[in-house]
């Protein structure tokens, strides 16, 4: 027999909402935060131009840290999590991939009939 909370919800459905949240966080981590990590690094590398309102004590070291730290939470999550975070940027590559194609596409249509 299966235990159920007051609410009559079986037990197992917290855990799957758990495991949805540390999916999720996980897709994050990939996604943003490590990211955003290596672009502080290479904004300041390669674009002097652009103002650059902000300084970092002990530059680039909190970044390169924080950066180090997100990767660890992502490889310390659940596998299916890796799994499905990877799928996901999968995906995304792939939808921008075909939007590209198909605006290139348009694009030499256009410029063809001019």
């Amino acid at each position: 027999m299966e235990k159920r909370t007051c609410d009559g919800r079986p037990f197992g459905s917290a855990s799957r909402t758990s495991a949805l949240v540390s999916w999720l966080i996980q897709v994050q981590v990939l996604l943003r935060f490590i990211w955003q990590c290596a672009a502080v690094i290479l904004l300041r590398r390669y674009r002097k131009d652009i103002p650059q309102p902000f300084t970092m004590w002990l530059y680039p070291w909190p970044a390169i840290l924080s950066g180090a730290l997100w990767l660890f939470i992502f490889f310390t999550g659940p596998l299916e999590g890796i799994v499905f975070s990877f799928s996901f940027l999968a995906a995304g590559v792939l939808a921008y991939g075909v939007f590209r194609s198909r605006m290139f596409a348009t694009e030499d249509a256009e410029n063809t009939k001019k």
